[in-house]
């Protein structure tokens, strides 16, 4: 059998796949997003001399950062906004872990990997991790004198869109924590942070991940933590691979990359779907937004994982809102908008009693704090505009052009929704269940954030 060693020893050798590259692009550096602030980065990063390989091409530059030194062969424009995206990842994984992280991180991002040397990639297995998968990170113990003083982390990434900002995740968790928690979390998480950049609370995943949650078969929050090594298989393979090397071979071939590899690969990105769903709501949810942080310091810290002890009594609002979030998900979708309001009480409209509520139309559905019967008939008045978009002029309940800016109703029974009904202004309606009254100002679900105004709902029984 031969050993891989990169100089240290390794205190993780389970690869935190990024998954996120089945196309991967031909090159990087062409066509540039946005300008983004590069106050973290140096203004003139430090070069390295580059390499030449076997064929006279120039190999790997090195750029430095803060917390990072980039080995990479793309043009330094672009080496430089990527720096700077990793270090917003990494700012944004800071405050959220409440812990600065720890040294700097050794990333190799390659454009061009036929143009890699060996010896420009310490690891055995770089080649695959970055041809065949996207991404990778792994761990190291750095000893001296016989004993552990720090850990290190290395990146192995493709150029291409998001994974090394994934990937920095992994990195900042390893080399500041020493610890990750389970699969779903590490990797859902690093996915959080990797799209933090573009829209903060909103949605901002690929179009091919989001019609995956639409459109897939729906996995339960228990399911979803169940699924706790879903690299496991991967990595088992990768290291078969490194076992069979000849001792004349320093590096695996992409084209030890199988077929079954492929089919793994494929089914592990539907998990990473699921789990960034599942992150994403919980940390931008308000409902559970405080709770779950608390968890993942717990996972960060070593300790044993108490999911189940924290939100074992919700499964059952966390399955309704991930389920209904899921059905819904569109870029620039906002999960804290669109939250449920589960603890409301509700009431009974009584003839001498009437009731009434506030609903804002920068939200989704809101308790009308209204409990119905079926085929009760209530009637209801609604006061005050609101606008859809911020150049629109402001609209009654009864909406605009196409329904938008329309008062409707849906009525929750046992964690079941009812058909949306439209009210309106003023008018009577008939419960098509038993539940509670829910109420929101009728626009796309992905166009919440821009709503402004309210209106008062009064219900009377006529």
């Amino acid at each position: 059998m031969k050993t891989h060693s990169i100089g240290s020893t390794p205190w993780l050798f389970v690869v935190l796949l990024s998954c996120l590259a089945v196309d991967l692009p031909r090159s990087c550096g062409g066509e540039l997003s946005a300008k983004m602030s590069t106050a973290s980065v140096s203004p003139t990063p430090e070069l390295t001399t580059p390499e030449l390989s076997a064929a006279g091409v120039a190999g790997p530059a090195t750029y430095r950062s803060r917390h990072i030194i980039l080995h990479t062969d793309v043009p330094e424009v672009e080496a430089t906004r990527r720096l700077a995206e990793m270090e917003q990842v990494l700012h944004f994984a800071s405050r959220y872990w409440g812990r600065s992280q720890r040294g700097t991180v050794d990333c190799y991002m390659v454009g061009n990997l036929s143009a890699w040397p060996d010896t420009a990639l310490p690891h055995s297995l770089a080649r695959v991790w970055i041809g065949s998968i996207g991404g990778a990170t792994i761990g190291e113990e750095v000893h001296s004198n016989g004993r552990s003083v720090r850990n290190r982390a290395t990146i192995y990434a493709a150029c291409g869109p998001g994974i090394v900002e994934h990937e920095v995740t992994h990195a900042y968790c390893a080399q500041t924590f020493n610890e990750m928690g389970p699969a779903w979390y590490k990797e859902g998480m690093a996915e959080v942070a990797r799209f933090h950049l573009s829209h903060h609370r909103g949605v901002a995943n690929t179009a091919t991940r989001l019609r995956e949650l639409r459109e897939g078969e729906f996995r339960s929050v228990r399911q979803i933590v169940a699924d706790v090594s879903f690299t496991d298989e991967m990595s088992s393979s990768m290291q078969g691979m490194v076992d069979q090397l000849s001792d004349d071979d320093t590096h695996v071939s992409v084209a030890q990359w199988t077929r079954r590899d492929q089919e793994r690969l494929r089914d592990a990105e539907k998990t990473y779907a699921w789990s960034w769903a599942l992150c994403h709501m919980m940390v931008y949810n308000p409902n559970y937004a405080q709770r779950f942080q608390a968890l993942g310091q717990s996972y960060l810290g070593g300790r044993e994982d108490r999911f189940a002890q924290t939100f074992g009594h919700l499964e059952r609002e966390l399955d309704f809102e991930l389920a209904f979030f899921a059905e819904r998900v569109e870029r620039g979708f906002r999960v804290d908008l669109c939250r449920w309001d589960w603890h409301q009480a509700a009431h009974r409209v009584h003839a001498r009693h009437g009731r009434s509520t506030i609903v804002q139309a920068r939200r989704g559905y809101q308790s009308a704090q209204v409990r119905v019967r079926r085929g009760e008939e209530l009637a209801y008045q609604a006061v005050g505009k609101w606008s859809v978009t911020s150049n629109d002029e402001p609209v009654t309940a009864d909406g605009a052009a196409e329904g938008r800016g329309k008062l409707v109703g849906v009525v929750m029974h046992h964690h079941r929704l009812s058909e949306p009904f439209e009210l309106g202004a003023a008018g009577r309606f008939v419960a098509p269940d038993d539940g509670v009254l829910y109420l929101r100002c009728q626009d796309d679900w992905h166009a919440v954030a821009d709503n402004a105004g309210k209106v008062r709902v009064e219900f009377s029984v006529p």
